[in-house]
Parts: C-alpha cells; structure tokens; sequence
C-alpha cells in the first residue's frame, strides 16, 4: 500500500506477553534519506496494545522502529512507501520487482530455463516419473547406483566387506587410533570407562596379600579417623582347584570386631584373575575397619593373592 504525504499514519504494536505499562516504549521513524526523527512515545490501549501516529513529510520510503529500553525484547520494525496519493499497490523501486520475476519464471508449462520455477518442475517431472515407471527403483547419486527394496518394500541396506575379509567394525579414538568394537553374547556392542584412579591430591591405600593357605585368612585396615576412604577395586586370583575353589571377600567391619560385618565384594577364583572397579565411601571413626578376607572352600594349601585399591 502507498500511504498519502503529509497525512497520518497509525501504528499499533502488542507488547511482547502482553505487557502493560510499558511508559518507554517508542517509536523511531526514519526519512527516505536515511535521518531518524524524533522518537515518539506509543499511548497505552489495553491487553498489552499500544498505539501512535507519525506524518511523513518526505514522499519515498520511510522505516519506523519500535523499542524500549527497560523491555528490550520489544523491538520490531516496519517500512511505508508515502508518495502524493493513496493507492493499494506496492511502488515499483529500480525495476527490482521486475528482477524478481524474471529469476522466479513463469507459471506455465515449460518456464524459461534455469529460473526458480523450472528447476522446480525439474524436480516435480522426475518424481512423477519415478513413481509412475513401470521398474520399481530409486536412483541414488549420480544414478549409476540403484537401491534395492526388500520383499516387505523396507530399504536394502548392505554394509561393504572386501573378499577375503571378516567383516568387522573401526571406531577410532580422539587421537585417530582404530579399535575394534567388541560385542557381548547377546549382540550388544560392549562399552568400557577408563578404570578408577586416585586423585593426584590424595594419600593412596593398596592392601596387598599372598600366601599359600588351607583355612581362613584375614587382613584387616583400620580407617584413619575422620578421613573417607573410598575403595576403587577389588582384585584375586589362586591356584587351580577343580574341586571347591577359593575366594576372596571383602568386608566393611563397622564395630571392629567381626561382628555386624557389611559385605562390600565377592570374587571366586580357581586357576584365574579376576578384578572388579568399584566405589565404595566409608569415614573413619578410629574403630571401623576393612576386612579382606580369603578362603579355601575345600580341602588342602592353594597360593590365594587378594588386592584391593583406594585413596583418602
């Protein structure tokens, strides 16, 4: 629309939720040439909508701007074209109009090639085509490859393994290096943390044992008072038993006594090396102690190594 010079112009804006009570919020119009006049307070309407006039003075196209300093999320702008009359129909500005059109093309049946227009009906004549062959097939690339549909019509999509070759999968690390994904018996892909370590900062614990015993051995730590030990991992191993085997508990002695005790991990060994991570807090009380404590579960000596880590 062309808006008549030297005549009013309405403006009304809704606030941004709504708002009410927005005493600053003004409006900025700005000349043909480029100067901002001054600015313009709106007068509250109700419901958030607020109004305002402006007279432009200078025929050609002026920009107005809405804003508020204490609500900046309330800004919009809008543009008029004031010539000497009012019409109904936007002006025509250095043929940019007509430029438009001649890169949109025509609504015809063949529109002038390489407009906007033709490449559309490209693409539209192409899929008619591929719904409408008589050969089922969707071309892929530069069509020298064709995609194949299972009987059900799902996608066929094949992975791409070299004669002579198993068929494996490469993830790579940060560094670039390349690792074989691992799955378990159920098809899962397996996934592993980095295993727990001491903090630089803190006094490590390792509780280390080995010998070769027929009952019940114990190695009990006292907590040192007021500190939290946490245990990172539990590790064993033994001489083959194929009878009965061995283990190798660890235990969370509260009272310091052996009574009340608190199992924390159980590893059962025979002829194996076993290691659990684990991350157990406890705070010493100058009674509570850890117990670890490895058995023969038949008869006879076997070597039986118990291990575990933390820090404090």
């Amino acid at each position: 629309m062309q808006y008549k010079i030297n005549q009013l112009i309405i403006v009304r804006y809704l606030a941004i939720d709504n708002e009410e009570g927005l005493a600053d919020l003004t409006l900025t119009p700005t000349n043909p040439s480029g100067v901002d006049q001054t600015p313009i307070v709106f007068t509250e309407i109700g419901d958030g909508l607020y109004t305002v006039n402006f007279t432009p003075d200078t025929i050609g196209w002026w920009l107005v701007r809405v804003s508020s300093l204490t609500k900046p999320k309330n800004i919009y702008s809008k543009s008029y074209f004031v010539g000497t009359e009012y019409t109904t129909y936007p002006p025509q500005e250095d043929g940019k109009l007509t430029s438009i059109d001649t890169k949109l093309g025509e609504v015809q049946a063949s529109p002038t090639t390489n407009t906007v227009l033709a490449r559309l009906k490209d693409i539209y004549d192409k899929l008619v085509d591929g719904i409408t062959a008589t050969i089922d097939k969707v071309k892929i690339w530069n069509g020298t490859n064709i995609a194949d549909v299972t009987a059900d019509g799902k996608l066929k999509v094949e992975t791409y393994q070299g004669i002579g070759t198993s068929q494996l999968v490469i993830i790579k690390d940060g560094a670039g290096n390349n690792y074989l994904a691992r799955v378990d018996e159920s098809g899962r892909l397996l996934v592993s943390t980095q295993p727990p370590s001491v903090p630089p900062t803190n006094t490590s614990v390792i509780r280390t044992v080995y010998s070769n015993m027929s009952t019940t051995v114990d190695d009990d730590y006292k907590i040192p008072n007021g500190q939290t030990l946490i245990i990172l991992r539990l590790s064993s191993s033994s001489e083959v038993d194929i009878v009965s085997g061995n283990v190798v508990e660890l235990w969370y002695d509260l009272n310091g006594n052996g009574i009340g005790m608190q199992i924390i991990d159980v590893i059962h060994t025979s002829g194996s090396s076993t290691q659990h991570d684990l991350y157990s807090t406890f705070i010493g009380d100058s009674v509570n102690k850890i117990k670890m404590r490895r058995k023969r579960l038949g008869g006879g000596a076997k070597w039986i190594f118990g291990r575990w880590e933390g820090y404090y």
